[in-house]
């Protein structure tokens, strides 16, 4: 893949690792499918990715790398598999920012709160009153919220700010990770 993009357009300069499942349930009832499969899309892809990418980024001497994570990295009940996977990309993105630093490649990771996204639409009504209810903004939310922090981490203006995670949660993050 990355081969080909360098083929097609003369150069990588961002990537944005953006894949995200999870497979909510209580730990006694979480399989090691569940695990694997949370950890093989939330985590390993992005490693893979980022593998593949920063030779063609070393060798130019410029990169960016924008992870999404996930507020609930900080921990939720039912989300083993899903906060520890997007625990260790905010982790994956500290370590890489610093072995990638002197190539001039940056790496950071932006940690999404409550986002309206298909995930969300799928929830029942009464679960997603209780989400808005307990944002401290009282709102979910938007896609370009997210975009807007991946914009400010790849653009040329951020080439000092790497190994970092923002929050773009509406203020939640500030609450006990178990506040509803």
């Amino acid at each position: 893949m990355a081969k080909q993009v360098v083929e097609r357009f003369g150069r990588i300069d961002i990537l944005v690792n953006n894949a995200g499942i999870s497979r909510d349930k209580g730990l006694l009832k979480l399989t090691e499918e569940d695990w694997d499969i949370v950890l093989n899309v939330n985590l390993k892809g992005p490693f893979l990715l980022t593998q593949a990418v920063v030779p063609y980024m070393k060798e130019q001497k410029f990169g960016r790398i924008v992870n999404i994570a996930s507020r609930a990295y900080l921990g939720w009940p039912t989300q083993a598999n899903y906060a520890s996977s997007k625990g260790g990309l905010v982790s994956f993105s500290r370590s890489m920012a610093l072995e990638l630093a002197k190539s001039q490649i940056t790496v950071n990771c932006i940690a999404p709160g409550l986002i309206r996204t298909p995930l969300y639409d799928a929830l029942p009504e009464n679960i997603k009153e209780n989400l808005v209810k307990s944002q401290p903004t009282g709102t979910i939310g938007k896609p370009e919220d997210i975009g807007y922090g991946v914009l400010f981490f790849a653009d040329d203006d951020a080439d000092y700010v790497t190994g970092q995670t923002i929050f773009i949660c509406g203020g939640k993050s500030v609450l006990s990770s178990l506040s509803v």
